[in-house]
């Protein structure tokens, strides 16, 4: 925004970083040659017109000795120590000026300008300076008040007199280069658009690598959250093995549980009887256990394989 906020300083006082001098506000010579002269048959554009807001509106607004309305603007310019200043010498311009900016920003409007209402403000102003809808006597190419048959920009009210600028009569591509002001708005509103698309950019892509990193998180939790499932399934599998083993061997001792010597040759049985044939066989809850707490490869059934082999 740094473009923009240079433009905008131009626009208002002539200069990138703004807060003119009274000497940067001053020009050698008169008033009205620097203001303008729009009589009929003899017009001469002002020397400074259109150089910028700053200088226009001291041609409109400054006070001097012969020209001193403090209020013509709608504000007192000559408040904060602004006194009546010497037109072309270096005095109190800059006072002036500041006490007209301070009037123009005690507005109830928006305080953020978008660029089209910049760029439609530049192009509405130029339009109606051109037939003559800025003054009060519908003079083309002049801005401010005007009496009947003005002949010169000067700042004072009289027959011959105004308190106005004078940019020429020229219309179209002419009238715009001689608005230095004007050319500057409109570079300000170009500036802060590509800036609030260089933004919109910025957003968009800060977007896109959050959604890509959430997708990245997600691709390397998902194959860990799986197996941690198939793991957990496994082990739900074998628990249901186990019991499902667990009441095989029951109904296979149920069968022949009045066989001592099945029941001791099982393994994991045990007889309860008084004798080989008044008892009953029964699992042995603690051969069991041992066997589900033994480590893989170990116990009865590894050393049944072992004797096999």
């Amino acid at each position: 925004m740094n473009l923009a906020r240079q433009a905008l300083n131009n626009a208002l006082e002539g200069k990138d970083s703004g807060d003119a001098t009274a000497a940067e506000l001053t020009t050698a010579g008169n008033r009205e040659d620097q203001c303008g002269k729009p009589q009929s048959g003899s017009e001469a554009a002002g020397t400074t017109a259109g150089a910028s807001l700053a200088k226009d509106s001291l041609c409109m607004c400054a006070t001097t000795s012969t020209a001193n309305s403090q209020t013509a603007c709608g504000t007192d310019i000559q408040a904060n120590g602004a006194a009546q200043l010497t037109w072309g010498t270096a005095s109190t311009q800059h006072k002036q000026w500041e006490n007209l900016k301070n009037h123009c920003k005690q507005t109830t409007g928006q305080t953020k300008l978008p660029p089209n209402r910049l760029q439609t403000a530049a192009e509405t102003y130029l339009a109606a300076l051109t037939i003559g809808a800025l003054t009060t006597k519908a003079i083309p190419g002049t801005i401010g008040y005007t009496e009947n048959s003005p002949t010169v920009c000067n700042g004072e009210k009289g027959s011959t007199n105004g308190a106005c600028v004078f940019y020429g009569k020229a219309q179209g591509r002419a009238l715009e280069n001689k608005i230095l002001w004007r050319q500057k708005l409109l570079s300000a509103a170009e500036h802060i658009e590509a800036a609030i698309k260089t933004k919109q950019t910025q957003l968009h892509i800060i977007s896109q690598i959050k959604a890509l990193n959430v997708t990245l998180t997600a691709l390397t939790i998902a194959p860990q959250a799986a197996h941690n499932r198939a793991a957990a399934g496994a082990g739900a599998s074998t628990e249901s093995r186990k019991e499902k083993t667990m009441e095989e061997k029951k109904k296979e001792y149920e069968q022949h549980k009045d066989n001592k010597t099945y029941c001791e040759n099982a393994g994991k049985c045990k007889w309860e009887g008084k004798t080989d044939a008044d008892g009953l066989c029964v699992v042995d809850e603690s051969k069991v256990k041992t066997q589900k707490n033994a480590a893989p490869g170990t116990g009865d059934g590894a050393t049944g394989a072992a004797a096999e082999t």
